[in-house]
């Protein structure tokens, strides 16, 4: 005579398939979130790799504008446009580069913009003000108003 298997097997089978499932659920949403965070993380690393570099681009308008500043106040006043400096590669890091351009326009003191472009797309711009003050019987710039955008 044929003996036949017991229900328990049946229902230890089908419980290991529904914990199997169940884990493999939860595997796949840990894989999902974390694939997320990556994406999130870079995301936030290009963003600072743009700020850092047009901060140094405006840095390096205000270096500028402190080293050389009767001359560049002489030819903003003889044109009626802002001055434009452009930088083909400027380094953002990792490898990548965007092209940087400041600009200087004069009206009681410096105004200076700059910010990146890639492929006719504004990444992200910076501008201050330097306004001329006298400290120490010596006059020097100040810078004002730092505001990103």
């Amino acid at each position: 005579m044929m003996k036949y298997p017991d229900a328990r097997s049946g229902s230890m089978i089908l419980t290991s398939i529904f914990f199997t499932s169940l884990l493999m659920l939860i595997l796949l949403v840990q894989w999902r979130s974390q694939e997320a965070l990556q994406t999130i993380m870079r995301m936030r690393i290009t963003q600072a790799q743009q700020h850092y570099a047009v901060d140094a681009l405006l840095s390096y308008g205000v270096k500028l504008c402190k080293e050389c500043d009767e001359p560049l106040i002489e030819a903003l006043k003889a044109q009626p446009v802002p001055l434009l400096l452009t930088f083909k590669n400027w380094p953002l890091g990792g490898g990548k580069s965007a092209q940087g351009i400041i600009e200087i326009a004069f009206k009681n003191g410096f105004h200076l913009t700059a910010y990146l472009k890639d492929q006719d797309k504004k990444l992200t711009s910076v501008s201050c003000n330097l306004e001329k003050q006298l400290e120490n019987n010596k006059h020097v710039y100040i810078v004002c108003a730092w505001k990103r955008s």
